[in-house]
C-alpha cells in the first residue's frame, strides 16, 4: 500500500522544494527510507500541478499543487487539551493551541451562560487557562463549550472537567 501525501504549498513565482522522506508499507511497518519528494512550482496562476510517482519518489510540479501547509490562522486547527481535564491526574491548566496573535476565547456552561472570557493579544500560538471562571472560582465538573474568535473567523469546541 502506497501512503497518500496530501500537502498544499502556496508558493510565489518560481519555487522548488525537495524533502527527504521515509515511507510506510502495508502491515504497519516502516518502509526503507531514502525516497525524495520534489515539488516545483513556476508561474503564478498556473493550473493545478502534475504528480509523478516512481521508485519511491514523488514529484509534483506546476502552478498551485495539491499540498497544503497552512501559514495563517485557521480556526479548524485550534484545539484544547487535556480533555478531559482531571486534576486527579495532575492537570493544572487547559491549554488552547494553534491560536492567532489576537483571539477571544469564551467558555460556556450547558445552560449557555458565559463563565469565562479570555482575551489573547501576544505573539504566542497558545494560551493556558487555570480552569477558573470569571468569578475566580474553580469550575465544577461537567461539559463546557468554548468559542474562539479571531477577526471574522471562529471555532466552537467542547471540553470536559472531571473533578
Amino acid at each position: 500500500m502506497v501512503p497518500v501525501l496530501s500537502l498544499f504549498f502556496v508558493l510565489n513565482a518560481s519555487s522548488a522544494i525537495v524533502l527527504k522522506s521515509g515511507g510506510f508499507q502495508s502491515g504497519g511497518g516502516q518502509a526503507p527510507s531514502g525516497g525524495n519528494i520534489s515539488i516545483t512550482v513556476s508561474g503564478v496562476g498556473a493550473v493545478l500541478g502534475s504528480e509523478e510517482v516512481s521508485g519511491g519518489n514523488i514529484a509534483v510540479s506546476g502552478g498551485i499543487v495539491s499540498a497544503l501547509i497552512p501559514a495563517v490562522f485557521t480556526p479548524s486547527s485550534i484545539y484544547a487539551y487535556p480533555v478531559p481535564y482531571k486534576p486527579s491526574l495532575g492537570h493544572t491548566r487547559i491549554r488552547f493551541d494553534a491560536l492567532s496573535s489576537t483571539a477571544k476565547i469564551k467558555i460556556y456552561d450547558l445552560s449557555g451562560e458565559c463563565v469565562k472570557t479570555i482575551n489573547k493579544s501576544d505573539s504566542n500560538s497558545y494560551i493556558e487557562w487555570n480552569v477558573k471562571g470569571d468569578n475566580g472560582q474553580n469550575l465544577a465538573s461537567g461539559v463546557y463549550f468554548y468559542t474562539v474568535v479571531s477577526g471574522s473567523e471562529s471555532k466552537t469546541g467542547k471540553i470536559m472537567i472531571i473533578r
